[in-house]
């Protein structure tokens, strides 16, 4: 119970706009959030495309042109993602749309390295079962890494 919940919290912090905050070494003269943003525009695009081929609306000749331009631009920010962060185990999140897959496609060592750079997990000690089974959130508490340790 308690790993579920530690890993709940976790992929709740991956999942936010600002994951790239968390990544150590980030070239600062690359837009890290404009990027991710810029992705999940292509990734929006990339459906309304597929909608118009689907209704009619543009050829498909058209439409493997703009697929191909999209798949082009996303290759170069996936590249430029992956050269503007310092190479660590968080380094995926910044690039990634779906966090929760990331996380799933991870080992098991994976996770505990991400656990263990991003919070100090404390369990406090607890008087009988909990209610319905539940790990009860005032047992666990989080102390977030310090950067530098990071």
């Amino acid at each position: 119970m308690v790993d579920t919940f530690v890993q709940r919290v976790i992929l709740a912090r991956l999942s936010r706009d600002d994951v790239s905050d968390l990544l150590p070494g980030v070239d600062a003269s690359v837009d890290v959030t404009a990027l991710r943003e810029e992705l999940a525009m292509l990734n929006q695009s990339e459906v309304e495309l597929g909608l118009s081929v689907a209704r009619r609306t543009l050829s498909t000749t058209v439409a493997e042109v703009a697929q191909a331009e999209i798949d082009k631009r996303r290759s170069e920010i996936h590249a430029e993602l992956k050269s503007a962060t310092a190479e660590s185990p968080l380094a995926e999140f910044a690039t990634t749309d779906d966090p929760a897959r990331t996380w799933k496609g991870l080992t098991l060592g994976r996770r505990r390295e991400i656990v263990r750079l991003l919070v100090t997990v404390t369990l406090l000690p607890v008087r009988g079962r909990p209610a319905g089974g539940e790990i009860d959130p005032d047992s666990v508490r989080f102390a977030p890494v310090p950067a530098q340790a990071a």
